[in-house]
């Protein structure tokens, strides 16, 4: 046998069987990372939007609208909750998911109360509602760590009070 012909001998093999691996897709082996990758992207994403909002809030044409803000997060949220739970979360987590969706949905629905309850005018209970959605933000931070989500442990939601 030749060398080219010794060469394709084992290469052909080889090409089948990687291209056999990447027709049949992910292991569940993979599946852990696969699903760290995809929600640290919707992290980022989510971190983005956030920081947007802020900027709005800051300098934009949102500036000092507390109640905007506050209905700007809701939507960052809200889609957060959404796209996470759409992923395939591997077995092993699943219980890490539903806490970092409970936390998620606190911290909606005290953004949910800013916006609809709370006078724009009443500084002091909008300070009061500031300071337990950032309580909210850092349960979320945690238990996206817990879930794995290293990009989903630096999201800050919420109003900070100096910031008013």
């Amino acid at each position: 046998m030749s060398g080219g012909r010794r060469i394709a001998a084992i290469a052909i093999p080889i090409v089948l069987v990687v291209g056999t691996l990447i027709a049949l897709g992910s292991s569940d082996d993979d599946a852990p990372a696969q699903y760290t990758i995809a929600g640290d992207r919707l992290c980022l994403t989510a971190q983005r939007e956030v920081a947007q909002a802020e900027r709005r809030y800051r300098h934009g044409p949102d500036r000092g609208d507390v109640q905007a803000l506050a209905k700007s997060l809701v939507a960052v949220v809200a889609t957060l909750r959404a796209e996470l739970g759409e992923l395939d979360v591997p077995t092993e987590r699943i219980e890490q998911l539903v806490a970092l969706e409970e936390s998620l949905l606190r911290a909606e629905d005290q953004l949910l109360h800013l916006v609809q309850d709370i006078n724009p005018n009443d500084e002091e209970r909008i300070l009061a509602s500031a300071k337990f959605t950032r309580a909210h933000s850092s349960k979320v931070e945690n238990d996206a760590s817990s879930l794995g989500l290293t990009r989903c442990s630096h999201l800050a939601i919420g109003v900070s009070p100096s910031s008013r």
